[in-house]
């Protein structure tokens, strides 16, 4: 199937969303644990392995 103009267009903001959302993410969560000097919890741990790349 070909893929349209529009399409194309969505799925590249799509990935533009995911990627700003993940760089928040890793921004915020090295914010809280090297400038706050907040200790993660073990399931904190779990989530930032999935989380960074």
């Amino acid at each position: 199937m070909e893929e349209t103009k529009t399409e194309s267009r969505i799925n590249g903001m799509l990935l533009y969303g995911a990627w700003f959302v993940s760089l928040i993410a890793m921004l915020g969560s090295l914010y809280f644990s090297e400038i706050k000097g907040f200790i993660p919890c073990e399931l904190c741990w779990y989530q930032r392995i999935s989380m960074y790349p």
